[in-house]
């Protein structure tokens, strides 16, 4: 049997997917793609693997002893992948953007950052330093929390009101 980086991934989704389905034609409505092409992906591996996978009967494809055990094997190692792929979109959708005036970044910000890991070790931060701050400085999403210093004109305790989405709080006492 040859080794993994002679096997094409479509390929192993398509048997996969036709034996959990039990057809061509949902297995490629879940793939996206026609039935056709199914057929051809099926047809691939088995000659990559020099094994049969399928019996072709007149009512469609039925697996063979090892194609039934070839195809549970694959289902396993999808569901893994599924699994590595969301715990990966769950690290984005912790991720707080903070965009903040260089100075306090390194003086203030910085500092604090071993104490807030330590408290939320689940939650990425990504500094945007920048001395100035626009709404498209911090890409807000359904996933996305963000923080952030506005400096200039409507500083003070209204500065958030026009951007409804923002929530304002002091951090420091003011020093005149």
């Amino acid at each position: 049997m040859p080794g993994l980086n002679s096997v094409h991934l479509n390929g192993l989704r398509a048997v996969e997917a036709v034996a959990r389905c039990g057809s061509l034609a949902k297995a490629a409505d879940e793939l996206g793609v026609s039935p056709s092409a199914i057929s051809q992906q099926i047809g691939r591996t088995e000659k990559q693997i020099g094994r049969t996978l399928f019996e072709r009967r007149p009512g469609g494809l039925v697996a063979t002893e090892f194609g039934s055990d070839f195809a549970a094997r694959l289902s396993v190692g999808f569901r893994e992948l599924a699994q590595a792929v969301a715990m990966a979109d769950d690290r984005s959708a912790n991720t707080l953007i903070v965009s903040v005036a260089p100075a306090l970044a390194s003086r203030w910000l910085v500092p604090r950052l071993s104490r807030f890991f330590a408290l939320y070790p689940e939650i990425l931060i990504r500094i945007d330093a920048s001395t100035t701050l626009s709404i498209s400085a911090v890409p807000m999403s359904t996933s996305q929390s963000g923080w952030a210093r506005e400096n200039g004109p409507g500083q003070g305790r209204n500065c958030c009101c026009r951007w409804k989405s923002f929530r304002s709080a002091r951090l420091t006492s003011r020093q005149s």
